[in-house]
């Protein structure tokens, strides 16, 4: 009976203990703890040669020199703009940029104060080379002799040779033949073109070598005053003296059309 009991009661402890086992195996599993979450690598610090990169729009003031930032004044600071350019004066037709090389306008007086119409006409050459050749034979007799080209039209231009300067045709004749000149004539050359007025005869002869090396052939009057105004041909009709004035200003030389 013993042998029976006992063996019936570790059959049934059997289930007992099975069932402990598995329990404890549940409650074992449950208090586990849970898994760890992967952790993200941490991102190394910038090196020294490595910047962040700034946001638009500070990389914007950073490149912009208009919005660039003061370090001491720690404000944005506006780069002044360049000053307005100034046009330059519009120059009148005609006129060049470069400065004459004679000529001073305010020596120009509005109207000639030398009553010298007149001249002694000497002769007329084709070319400016015999003209010069007239000049040296006349100044070689005491007189001081010029020459103007004028332009003539179907005939041609010409070069003609005056000296003196007188009040009207009496005195001019007077002069002619007190000077024993033959061939000579008076002449009412009331035209002129004016190139300036000095104060000393010196002044002027600067000028007078001056035009004589850019081909022209002036002459001086003086006046009572002791002035000398220094000019360039006498033409009978202001068109002639029109146009010696043009000649002039082509080769950078101001002058001005008077009334001898």
């Amino acid at each position: 009976m013993m042998s029976r009991s006992g063996s019936r009661s570790i059959a049934f402890r059997q289930p007992i203990v099975i069932s402990c086992l598995a329990l404890s195996l549940i409650l074992g599993c449950s208090q586990n703890p849970p898994p760890e979450r992967a952790r993200a690598e941490p991102e190394p610090p910038p090196t020294a040669t490595e910047r962040p990169t700034p946001p638009p729009d500070q990389a914007r003031a950073a490149t912009d020199p208009a919005t660039r930032t003061d370090p001491k004044a720690g404000s944005a600071r506006t780069a002044p703009k360049p000053p307005p350019r100034v046009a330059e004066p519009v120059r009148p037709a005609g006129q060049s940029g470069k400065k004459p090389v004679l000529g001073k306008e305010e020596l120009f007086p509005e109207e000639s104060t030398l009553p010298y119409p007149y001249s002694v006409y000497l002769g007329a050459y084709k070319t400016p080379e015999r003209a010069e050749r007239a000049i040296s034979i006349y100044r070689n007799k005491g007189l001081s002799a010029y020459w103007v080209k004028v332009d003539l039209g179907d005939k041609g231009v010409w070069y003609r040779v005056f000296t003196g300067y007188f009040k009207d045709q009496n005195e001019a004749e007077a002069f002619i033949r007190r000077k024993q000149i033959a061939d000579a004539k008076a002449k009412r050359t009331r035209y002129a073109t004016l190139i300036g007025i000095y104060a000393t005869e010196r002044d002027a002869q600067k000028e007078f070598l001056a035009l004589s090396r850019l081909g022209f052939s002036p002459y001086v009057i003086e006046t009572d005053s002791g002035e000398s105004q220094l000019y360039v041909g006498a033409f009978y009709t202001k068109t002639g003296a029109e146009e010696q004035r043009s000649d002039l200003a082509s080769k950078g030389v101001q002058s001005r059309v008077v009334e001898r």
